[in-house]
């Protein structure tokens, strides 16, 4: 008896093994295809993945990278099908529901002209639990002409760190706004101007621009800023120092000398990649 236990004792584990390199091929398969740019059969391979492997924990990965894929293949309504799906299920890590979300809501915004429905996901997104993407829905239905988000962009005028952000909402607040509008939007920017301190905080974000996603999001005290090159590949410091003279690993600035908020620089890569550094 002792040594029936013992064989099945060694020989049960070996099942989950099995299964997880099964489990594995699959969605290496997946990303095969994916990285080819071969998207129909990428969503085959993700679509096995999610329907074999239900319990993996990538399978939420694989359900968002099938509507990434229909996205690619033009089709936004099976893209935003996927993505409403995977959201109103809401079995999924924090990050890859967002991300959800903000690719949503841009398909919604391109697809309303097609479908009237679809401005009542923007309106939704006015109350998204995420501050991005609620600034994000602000931006579309601005886009829209609708003035719902201005209550958004009045907040990011008057908390948001970022001088650029802060400026976006400004103008969308003009482009929008009543008489009365204006004039708050003008005490505020006078009380700022006012208030200002200086910066205590160095950030850095690169956020794809494709995806919305944020790939990078350090923040230093300014005493540190020479160690914010360390966020960044050989790449991106090559980059930078080409597009803008600047060379991250050699540069001496007063940086208590310059506004909060003041922006040093912002580059958008050929990978549509922003790259941004600012005080704060």
């Amino acid at each position: 008896m002792r040594r029936l236990a013992l064989l099945l004792f060694i020989f049960i584990p070996l099942l989950p093994v099995q299964a997880q390199s099964q489990e594995y091929d699959v969605y290496k398969k997946a990303r095969m295809a994916w990285f080819n740019n071969e998207w129909l059969e990428a969503i085959k391979h993700y679509n096995q993945h999610i329907k074999q492997f239900p319990d993996s924990p990538r399978v939420c990965k694989s359900r968002a990278n099938v509507g990434y894929c229909y996205e690619k293949l033009g089709d936004k309504k099976m893209a935003f099908e996927t993505f409403t799906n995977l959201i109103e299920d809401g079995n999924c890590k924090k990050d890859i529901l967002t991300d959800a979300r903000s690719e949503r809501m841009k398909l919604a915004f391109e697809l309303v002209s097609e479908d009237k429905e679809m401005k009542n996901v923007l309106l939704q997104g006015l109350t998204d639990e995420n501050e991005d993407l609620r600034f994000f829905a602000a931006v579309y239905l601005s886009r829209l002409d609708d003035p719902s988000g201005i209550e958004v962009f009045f907040h990011t005028v008057s908390n948001d760190p970022d001088s650029d952000r802060r400026d976006i909402a400004s103008r969308h607040i003009l482009k929008l706004g009543t008489d009365k509008d204006k004039d708050r939007l003008n005490k505020i920017l006078a009380e700022r101007q006012n208030s200002d301190i200086p910066p205590k905080l160095i950030k850095l974000v690169i956020r794809n621009l494709g995806t919305g996603k944020e790939e990078v999001n350090v923040t230093l005290p300014i005493k540190l800023f020479q160690a914010i090159t360390k966020a960044l590949k050989d790449d991106d410091l090559e980059f930078i120092k080409n597009e803008t003279g600047i060379d991250l690993n050699k540069i001496d600035i007063n940086l208590e000398a310059l506004p909060s908020g003041k922006v040093l620089f912002k580059l958008i890569d050929e990978d549509q990649r922003e790259i941004k550094i600012f005080l704060e």
